[in-house]
């Protein structure tokens, strides 16, 4: 009898249990729509905002294929009110995603500190330092008014704006994509190419010098006592010169150049620019 007791009250309590997890869904999944790419602890962002740069980071993540995310965190979030640890805090993050190539903006209210952050091969190659400084110097002029939501939306902006460059003209080196450069295969097969016909070019030469015969009736022409060499010297009759170009660091938005890069705590490699506003 008391089982059946205890099997009725349990049947009577599966609808309240369903509706109860049904309205817990129901309240986390805004919030996971709206922290995805936006995770704001400080508190910078109003509601609008922060939907207006979720739907901008999706856009962007869409049409370049790199993943991006806006945070706002404070010491104790960070780990520590060093530098270091806010740099820390979004390579940890970067690690964690599914893709390689990301580019993000941190910034830590607590330290007035702000962090721009590259990972991946792709996206190493198009934010270069002068334009991760480009970056830079647009988010904390906003930063310093105060104007935290605009700073993400110039990050976005100027992020999508030296992707598209980059690819239009070519301005990085080797990427994983094939449009824009030249293929692996195709510079692979241009060297076997090349290397096949200097082997037949010297195989030819070599055989010409092997029918060569020293001509023993030369010695009738040369007068005894008339060839006394006391004197020689080297006349170079060809000139190489190697010119190797000196390739240096361009400012502005088309600026290629070089990325420096580090190892994070996760073993990948990260680049990134940062600063005090």
């Amino acid at each position: 009898m008391k089982a059946t007791r205890k099997t009725d009250l349990f049947i009577r309590m599966i609808p309240v249990l369903a509706a109860v997890g049904l309205l817990a869904v129901c309240m986390v999944l805004p919030v996971l729509a709206q922290s995805w790419h936006v995770t704001d602890t400080y508190g910078l962002f109003t509601e609008q905002e922060m939907d207006a740069l979720e739907n901008a980071c999706t856009a962007f993540e869409e049409s370049t294929g790199i993943q991006t995310a806006i945070l706002s965190i404070d010491a104790m979030e960070a780990g520590g009110s060093r530098d270091q640890d806010s740099i820390r805090y979004i390579e940890a993050y970067a690690d964690s995603l599914p893709q390689d190539d990301f580019v993000g903006l941190l910034i830590n209210m607590d330290t007035r500190y702000y962090y721009i952050d590259v990972r991946g091969d792709q996206a190493l190659r198009i934010y270069t330092d002068s334009r991760q400084e480009e970056l830079g110097d647009a988010v904390v002029s906003q930063l310093a008014s105060g104007n935290y939501a605009a700073a993400g939306r110039v990050f976005l902006d100027g992020a999508a704006r030296q992707y598209t460059y980059a690819v239009e003209h070519n301005s990085y080196g080797t990427i994983r994509e094939e449009k824009g450069g030249f293929r692996a295969e195709i510079l692979g097969a241009a060297g076997v190419l090349s290397a096949l016909v200097s082997a037949i070019v010297t195989a030819v030469r070599a055989r010409r010098h092997q029918n060569r015969m020293e001509a023993a009736d030369a010695n009738r022409y040369i007068v005894p006592g008339t060839i006394d060499m006391y004197k020689n010297r080297n006349v170079f009759v060809s000139q190489y010169v190697t010119r190797v170009p000196i390739i240096e660091e361009k400012s502005g938005g088309g600026g290629g150049g070089f990325t420096t890069t580090h190892t994070s705590g996760g073993g990948h490699s990260h680049s990134g620019h940062g600063g005090h506003f």
